[in-house]
Formats: C-alpha cells, structure tokens, sequence
C-alpha cells in the first residue's frame, strides 16, 4: 500500500494558484480539510484531499 503524500502550505499554493493566506484560511475554516495540528504547528495536507 503506498503512503499518500504530505503537502505543506507552499506546495498548497502552487497547485492551487492561491495565497498564503487563503490556503491558512480555509484550512482555519475547515473548507479545506488539513490533518490534525497542535496550535503553532505547520499545516499539513494530502494529496488526496486536495483534488475535490
């Protein structure tokens, strides 16, 4: 089984053509679904979760 891949806020951005801000923003918002964090954690994503 292969591991889906992590994506940070700046690899967010590239594929998404949006800002930083909006990419923190949703995934705030829960509009984009991010795993889970600590506060003062970075924002993690799945590949898997970014193409709806």
């Amino acid at each position: 089984m292969e591991m889906p891949k992590v994506m940070t806020v700046s690899e967010v951005q590239k594929v998404s053509r949006r800002g930083e801000n909006w990419v923190r923003g949703a995934a705030n918002t829960r509009a984009l679904k991010s795993l889970p964090r600590r506060t003062g954690q970075w924002f993690r994503f799945l590949e898997e979760d970014l193409a709806d």
